[in-house]
C-alpha cells in the first residue's frame, strides 16, 4: 500500500517507509514531489552517485594502480570497506570516495598498491594526510576537499546569499579539493 488516501486533491504517497514525524506517523509528500523524489522523472534528476561511479570507472581505466587496489576501490565504493584502503578514526564513506577519484586522477602513473587515510570530516570539508603506498615505497600527501571554497570560486550563492555548498559538491563531486600536496619525507 503506498499511503493513498481520498481522492485527487488529498492525494499523498508515503516519502519512505519506516519514517515517522513527531506525531508517530509515516512521513508524506504531496504527488508533486514524490515524483521527484521518487524517481519517475530520473531523466531529468539522475542519481549523482551514478554518474560518480561511472566518473570513478573512466578514472579506474586511465590510472596505473594495481588491479588489486583497483577491485578495493571498487568494494569500497559498493560497501564502505575494503582491505587495502586504511582509515584511521571515522571518515563519511562519500569523502573518502572523493578522495580516492582524486588520488588516482591527480596521480595516475603511481601503481598504487594500498592507501592509509587520517582525515577530519567538517559539513563542507574534508581535510587530512594520506600514505600512498607503491612498489617503490610510500608517499604521503596533505589535502583538503571543500565544497563551501569551490561554490565561492564559481560564484555560487543559496537562497540565503551563503555558497551554495550543496550544488559544489553535486556538481563537481571529487574535484572540490582546495589543496592537494606531496609531503616531504
Amino acid at each position: 500500500m503506498t499511503g493513498e488516501t481520498g481522492g485527487r486533491s488529498g492525494r499523498v504517497e508515503n516519502s519512505h517507509v519506516g519514517h515517522v514525524g513527531e506525531d508517530g506517523q509515516p512521513l508524506q509528500l504531496p504527488l508533486v514531489a514524490s515524483d521527484i523524489f521518487c524517481g519517475t522523472n530520473r531523466a531529468f534528476f539522475p542519481n549523482p552517485e551514478d554518474l560518480a561511479l561511472s566518473d570513478l570507472e573512466q578514472i579506474l581505466e586511465r590510472s596505473r594502480a594495481l588491479e588489486p587496489f583497483k577491485h578495493a576501490v571498487r568494494s569500497y565504493c559498493r560497501n564502505g570497506a575494503a582491505d587495502l584502503i586504511h582509515i584511521e578514526g571515522f571518515a563519511p564513506a562519500v569523502k573518502v570516495r572523493r578522495l580516492l577519484a582524486h588520488i588516482l586522477s591527480a596521480e595516475p602513473l603511481l601503481p598504487i598498491e594500498r592507501i592509509s587515510l587520517r582525515g577530519r570530516s567538517g559539513c563542507s570539508d574534508f581535510a587530512g594526510t594520506v600514505q600512498v603506498q607503491t612498489p617503490a615505497g610510500t608517499s604521503s600527501y596533505e589535502f583538503i576537499w571543500d565544497c563551501r571554497w569551490r561554490a565561492e570560486q564559481e560564484g555560487w550563492l543559496d537562497c540565503f546569499g551563503f555558497p551554495d555548498q550543496i550544488r559544489a559538491a553535486r556538481e563537481y563531486d571529487w574535484r572540490c579539493f582546495q589543496h592537494w600536496a606531496p609531503l616531504e619525507q
